[in-house]
This record gives C-alpha cells, structure tokens and sequence, in this order.
C-alpha cells in the first residue's frame, strides 16, 4: 500500500490478506500463521489515528537514513541529508520524530567512516553548514541524547577550533538552559506553597 493509503484502503486490504493467510486455511503452515499475526498488528497500527502517526514519523526518518550503496559518500552528500532532516523538523516544523530514532540518525550518519571522508574533502563553508545544521537539530533533544550527537560532531570538527568552540559554546548555553528548565518546577513550586501559607495565615487573622 502507499504511505497516504485511507482507511478504506487499509481495510479492504487487511480483509484480502487475512483471508489468504488466516490459520484456519492454513493449519499447517507456519509461515501464514506468522504472517497473519504480522498483518494484525499492521492492521491494529495503521487504523489508529495515534499509533499510524507515530509510524509515519518513523516511516519518514527510516526513509531520510537510507544512503544507497550505489552513492559514493561525499560531504555535499552528508550536508544534503543533515540539512533536509533540519529543515523538515526545525526549521519549518513539518515533521516531528522520536528523539531516540533522531539521536541513532545523527549517530550513525556521523559515523567513523562518513567523518573521515568529509575530514579529507570538506571546506571551512561546509563544516560550518554541518555544525550549525546538526545543533538545531540537537535542541530537540534531551540533554543526554545531544550530548551523544554533539560527541560525534566534535570528532568531525576535531581539526576545525572555530566549530569546537561553537560546540563548546552551544553545550555551556544548554547546560544553563536545563538547568533553569529543571529548577523552574521547584521555584513555581515553592512560591505557591508560600501564597498558601500566607494565604493560610490571612485567613487566620480575619
């Protein structure tokens, strides 16, 4: 079926397939029953609205992480894939993932192999394009799962200082920005416990 099949689509399709391999047909084959089970739980995911979405979005990141083998990897190649995932998911918003499925893209596209061909090919313009792509992409993940990303980076940039410091510089603004994200709980906390007290004490007194 095609990624924008309807419902009705689903449907007629799951009947066609479940009828084919159903176990009642097929008592001793092993092979229909582990495909009927298979086709259930397509089925069960593509006719609910959450779990089809959540499918989607990593239907279209699995899509975004397949280099063919028949592309030679070059760093226009890396930058290509890096700034497509960006834009689709900061820049414009069209797109949100599952930050575990982002952090193993990131990951595995900085990966030993794909660094060492941008370190002998890439000018100062294209690291810079790289850096700046993949820490957007870095702000909508948790701190450890950037940490993981931001790792892979430095070793691209390990011979580029003005993109370490970036990174470094990027890395201390977040350590600040999660900080302040985790004390602000205990701050609204701790001032609404004090309006009750004082509230409390009004009460009191009236």
């Amino acid at each position: 079926m095609p990624p924008q099949a309807d419902t009705d689509t689903i449907k007629k399709s799951f009947r066609r397939l479940a009828h084919q391999f159903h176990p009642d047909k097929n008592p001793d084959n092993v092979f229909a029953h582990t495909h009927f089970s298979l086709i259930k739980e397509a089925y069960e995911v593509l006719t609910d609205p959450v779990k089809r979405k959540e499918y989607d979005k990593e239907l279209w990141l699995l899509q975004q992480n397949t280099i063919r083998y028949t592309q030679a990897v070059t760093p226009e190649l890396i930058l290509d894939r890096v700034h497509h995932v960006a834009d689709a998911i900061v820049y414009r918003k069209s797109h949100h993932v599952i930050e575990n499925h982002l952090t193993d893209y990131l990951c595995s596209l900085l990966n030993d192999h794909n660094i060492a061909v941008f370190q002998q090919k890439a000018d100062a313009q294209q690291y810079a394009q790289c850096s700046a792509d993949v820490l957007a992409l870095c702000t909508v993940l948790p701190e450890h799962q950037c940490r993981m990303v931001t790792d892979r980076l430095a070793a691209l940039c390990a011979q580029q200082e003005t993109q370490l410091e970036h990174i470094q510089a990027y890395l201390d603004s977040r350590k600040h920005t999660d900080r302040y994200q985790k004390n602000i709980a205990w701050i609204i906390l701790t001032i609404a416990l004090l309006l009750c007290i004082a509230m409390y004490w009004y009460s009191r007194k009236v």
